[in-house]
């Protein structure tokens, strides 16, 4: 499709230069003739009537010349015979075809959120900052010779993560892809401190530090899980919010069904079925 529409500007181009070239000769003939008219003969007027006119004489042998400038259209035409970009005849990659052949490059592909967050993290990991998904980067760069690779610093709080989870995003850095505050589902727990959260509003999956993690409590009755303390680990189920100490009441599961008060941050709202 695209070769047929260059064949055609071609011809069209041609068609063109080439009437061009036959009003330029036609011209120059009708100059020739009047030229040829305005010489009178030696023993004739300078007008004379088409009944009296005669062959024109010429009186020396000089040559006859004529200068005419290049019609600038076809000059033009000349200059712009350059082949223009294609805007049609382009497959589904959105690559057409050239003049000469060859294709052009393909048009960027618009990223997803999380494609953009994953890119963002491995930048910094490559720059050592800290990354959002947690740990360091190094460039790619061995270790120093006679060392081994360098261990992450250790944590100050323990790992509470746990699958089935129900958390908010508190990390400022998804503020601009709409995340933040948005509550989410645990899927699954990576080097313990790195959660896969799927958000209840979008369907989004991101990944996120469990310091970027916030607990989430439900209402009384609901299903909750022990993250923190001696107690850690253990279901039970929330009978009461003390929202002046920022305390809750915990039924725990198992024997004699103790209720003990825990801080807010000590227990999260956990799905059925998960442990």
């Amino acid at each position: 499709m695209a070769q047929e529409l260059l064949e055609k500007k071609r011809l069209k181009r041609e068609r063109a230069e080439l009437e061009e070239s036959e009003r330029h000769n036609k011209a120059l003939e009708a100059q020739v003739a009047r030229a040829r008219a305005s010489q009178p003969g030696e023993d004739q007027p300078a007008t004379m009537s088409s009944e009296g006119a005669t062959d024109l004489q010429r009186l020396d042998d000089a040559p006859v010349a004529f200068a005419l400038a290049a019609p600038a259209r076809q000059s033009e035409a000349r200059a712009q015979a350059q082949p223009l970009p294609l805007a049609f005849g382009e497959d589904a990659t959105g690559r057409g075809p050239r003049a000469d052949g060859s294709r052009a490059a393909a048009p960027p592909q618009k990223r997803s959120k999380l494609e953009e967050l994953m890119a963002k993290d491995k930048l910094a990991k490559a720059h050592g900052a800290p990354s959002r998904l947690g740990g360091t980067g190094s460039a790619g760069q061995p270790p120093p010779r006679g060392q081994g690779p360098a261990a992450p610093p250790p944590r100050k709080t323990e790992a509470w993560l746990v699958e089935g989870l129900t958390v908010k995003v508190m990390s400022p850095g998804l503020k601009a892809h709409g995340y933040y505050k948005e509550k989410g589902l645990v899927l699954r727990v990576l080097d313990k401190y790195i959660g896969e959260v799927e958000l209840f509003g979008s369907g989004d999956i991101v990944r996120v530090d469990q310091e970027e993690l916030e607990s989430v409590i439900p209402t009384p009755g609901g299903s909750v899980l022990v993250v923190r303390g001696r107690h850690a680990g253990r279901r039970g189920l929330l009978v009461r919010i003390d929202t002046s100490a920022f305390q809750a009441e915990v039924e725990l599961e198992g024997e004699g069904r103790e209720v003990r008060s825990f801080e807010y941050e000590d227990i999260c709202k956990i799905s059925s079925g998960k442990t």
